[in-house]
């Protein structure tokens, strides 16, 4: 059984998210309506296809349709400045802050 996800097609984005804390989400668990009070600015790599773990969904307009995709939390950054220099630096242009 292979478990190698480095084909999967990918883009990297920068977003302003809540932490996931499980999959029951804010309104099944405690924890995970706290971590939804917290926002913070992160780099976001979104999958467009299915992969074979479970990972956090993400709502995301792509060319005109709107869909749940799945995400990894890359990086986080300490504030607006360093994530824009990062998005500048990388090449990255889907950044909504």
């Amino acid at each position: 059984m292979d478990f190698s996800e480095e084909d999967r097609p990918y883009e990297e984005i920068i977003r302003v998210i809540s932490p996931p804390h499980c999959a029951r989400g804010p309104h099944g668990c405690d924890e995970c309506a706290e971590a939804a009070k917290i926002k913070v600015i992160c780099l976001v790599r979104v999958y467009f296809d299915p992969g074979q773990f479970a990972r956090p969904l993400m709502e995301l307009s792509k060319d005109g349709d709107t869909s749940y995709y799945e995400f990894d939390v890359v990086r986080r950054f300490e504030n607006e400045a360093e994530a824009v220099k990062y998005a500048l630096d990388n090449g990255i242009e889907d950044m909504e802050i």
